[in-house]
């Protein structure tokens, strides 16, 4: 798998307009800091991942497709590149036989 939408976001600093804000109850913060926090489990620990990962990034990556679609401008770009890394993820996952 191609981790450069990864290295990209790594690079990317979180929209301060999103900073304590939340889109249909979903806290961008949370959200950030959950999906985040799976991918980098995937990506630095040589893809190892646990079924607690997999469920928390199948939120997210739900939570994504939702907050990324009301967003604009640099927020709208930085959610839904999170989500095509968490759905890039989750089908590699799924490919290999890996079940949450």
């Amino acid at each position: 798998m191609d981790d450069r939408l990864w290295r990209q976001h790594l690079q990317a600093t979180f929209p301060a307009s999103c900073r304590g804000h939340d889109v249909d109850g979903i806290d961008l913060t949370t959200l950030d800091a959950d999906a985040a926090g799976c991918l980098k489990t995937y990506f630095d620990l040589g893809r190892a991942v646990t079924v607690g990962h997999v469920a928390i990034l199948g939120r997210c990556y739900h939570d994504l497709g939702i907050v990324h679609r009301r967003l604009t401008g640099d927020a709208r770009v930085y959610f839904h590149r999170l989500e095509q890394v968490a759905g890039t993820v989750l089908e590699v996952l799924s490919s290999t036989g890996f079940e949450a």
